[in-house]
């Protein structure tokens, strides 16, 4: 259930997401608007779904990048189109296309602009903090040209590995305009990295630094069955 101030800042529509309405009453409180998502429903869409995923021996380009970040900070600053131009500098301008209820993922699409071109990316595969596959289609001299792009994190003892993927083309035209460009492409990735790890480590440096103090913990009662040993009460 979210309420429908979450749902208000957070920009979303609960009714393209198949959300229904409903209010919950609390005393001192009254009447509050929000909206039930069915999450049975969900799991099972998700269970249903085919998995597209360029595996590590289907990869003609795997980067691989050790961070100290957990999988939930890097997937929300990968995943985070406006985050994109702090690491890869070549990129001006990312916008979102049909995103579903305004929620980025499955179906949706980034337009990222890199100087006068534009590289689009449709999200065919979306596993939050665990991959996310999309068809990069390139504006090269020859043609647009699609390949398979999937960023998958990998849990490590102290943060997170991440992944970059992408697979060979299907047409052979494709394949001869990758070994041109692919090059490229790879030395431009791999020179963004350090970039990448840096602004990995402030993020997660800045949630640390946001993060409340963990509350005092209440006393059991004394005679209560989480009291101290030998503070508990005789049985009659």
């Amino acid at each position: 259930m979210i309420t429908q101030r979450c749902i208000d800042v957070s920009d979303i529509d609960p009714a393209a997401l198949g959300m229904r309405e409903h209010t919950e009453t609390y005393d001192r409180i009254g009447d509050v608007p929000a909206w039930a998502h069915d999450l049975e429903r969900r799991w099972q869409e998700e269970e249903a779904r085919a998995r597209v995923r360029v595996a590590p021996e289907d990869a003609i380009l795997d980067v691989t990048v050790p961070t100290n970040v957990p999988p939930q900070t890097a997937w929300e600053f990968l995943t985070t189109p406006g985050q994109r131009m702090t690491w890869q500098p070549w990129v001006t301008e990312v916008t979102i296309k049909g995103a579903t209820g305004g929620r980025r993922g499955l179906g949706s699409a980034n337009h990222c602009k890199h100087g006068p071109d534009a590289v689009i990316e449709e999200i065919l595969d979306w596993r939050p903090y665990d991959y996310v596959t999309d068809r990069t289609i390139l504006d090269t001299p020859g043609g647009p040209t699609m390949v398979l792009h999937t960023v998958e994190l990998e849990p490590a003892t102290a943060g997170t590995i991440i992944h970059f993927r992408f697979a060979a083309p299907e047409s052979q035209r494709e394949l001869e305009l990758m070994k041109d460009i692919g090059p490229a492409y790879e030395q431009a990735l791999r020179s963004s990295i350090p970039n990448l790890v840096a602004q990995l480590d402030a993020e997660l440096a800045a949630r640390d630094a946001d993060r409340a103090p963990e509350p005092e913990l209440a006393k059991p009662r004394e005679g209560s069955p989480l009291s101290e040993p030998g503070t508990r009460s005789q049985p009659l």
